[in-house]
């Protein structure tokens, strides 16, 4: 209630004294309009400028080219405001103004606050006004140089995904559906109630583990599959070196007094 009610009019009035920063911070400017028309808190006032500011950023030279293909708003270059569905936002690139994003409040919403569900292609992209095939170009560095909006929660979602199909090839679903659960759910949990500390819990992660670190070292074919899981094969060694060491704290986080360990 107080971001809605007190955050975002600031926002908005800061907007209003600079206008140049609704395009260079393109991103950052939609999300607050985004905010500002779903909010349920936002009073009416708030709701009319936002619109306002939008309408005016619209206008710009670097974004008016982009809303005039049939696709925008209500088809026609304007936004519609009566659905989530339509697709009122319009993101512009970072890099080059002549690129943008198109997209619906539904989507912009799930795509700033993912779930697993979440699908990262369902808007517009758009190279002087007309739609382009999204289909050769990597999400990972659109949302990392074009549209930094998106890529902590896209990246956050893709570590987590890769992660997923780490613990699926240790802990197979198959093999190990129990033990693939609990360490699937407590990627998701601060703490967990679940402990492994018994001699038969622990008898069984080590029937698990031991192959994987003969040694304390990583098995050869073990490496192999963490190196494929995060498209690490072609990575330069420093690369491999930092994704396998925010693993190596993942798995111990695993170990602690929060997860499956005690004190």
């Amino acid at each position: 209630t107080y971001h809605q009610q007190r955050i975002l009019p600031v926002l908005l009035d800061s907007f209003d004294r600079n206008s140049a920063a609704m395009t260079t911070h393109s991103g950052l400017f939609n999300q607050v309009v985004l905010h500002c028309m779903t909010g349920a808190d936002c009073s009416d006032d708030t709701r009319q400028k936002a619109a306002a500011l939008y309408e005016r950023y619209l206008a710009h030279p670097a974004v008016s080219p982009h809303i005039n293909n049939g696709l925008f708003g209500n088809y026609n270059g304007s936004p519609d405001w009566t659905t989530r569905a339509a697709d009122n936002f319009l993101l512009v690139s970072s890099r080059t103004s002549d690129t943008a994003m198109m997209l619906s409040t539904d989507t912009m919403l799930t795509m700033l606050t993912p779930t697993p569900d979440t699908t990262w292609d369902r808007f517009y992209l758009l190279r002087g006004g007309e739609n382009v095939s999204t289909a050769q170009i990597s999400p990972e560095e659109l949302f990392c140089h074009d549209f930094p909006v998106f890529h902590a929660a896209f990246n956050q979602q893709a570590q987590q995904q890769r992660f997923g199909q780490l613990i699926d090839t240790i802990l197979s679903p198959e093999g190990h559906a129990e033990l693939n659960r609990q360490f699937i759910a407590a990627t998701k949990q601060k703490y967990s109630t679940v402990k492994f500390v018994d001699a038969p819990s622990q008898s069984r992660l080590n029937a698990v583990f031991e192959p994987l670190l003969p040694e304390g070292k990583l098995s050869p074919a073990h490496y192999q599959h963490i190196l494929s899981a995060y498209n690490l094969a072609d990575a330069s060694p420093q690369e491999q070196a930092k994704t396998l060491f925010c693993l190596s704290t993942a798995f111990a986080r695993y170990s602690s007094s929060a997860i499956f360990g005690t004190e």
